[in-house]
């Protein structure tokens, strides 16, 4: 479980960073092509609904949303 900050500060780090740093430092580096843009729409929406938290998962993150009262 990671805060929204954290997530933020992720982002910013993987928007800064050029997609073939990123692909140079992983053992999949063609997962990053599509999982970057997720994150940010992850990102996104986590904001727009003022999550505190967000569960980083290996399923489709929109399956994952869940507002608690």
């Amino acid at each position: 479980m990671i805060t929204k900050d954290m997530s933020d500060n992720y982002d910013h780090d993987a928007l800064t960073t050029s997609l073939n740093q990123i692909r140079e430092r992983s053992d999949n580096p063609l997962w990053f092509d599509g999982s970057r843009a997720m994150k940010v729409i992850t990102n996104l929406i986590s904001n727009k609904i003022n999550a505190k938290y967000i569960i980083p998962t290996k399923i489709n993150m929109e399956d994952g949303l869940k507002e608690i009262t």
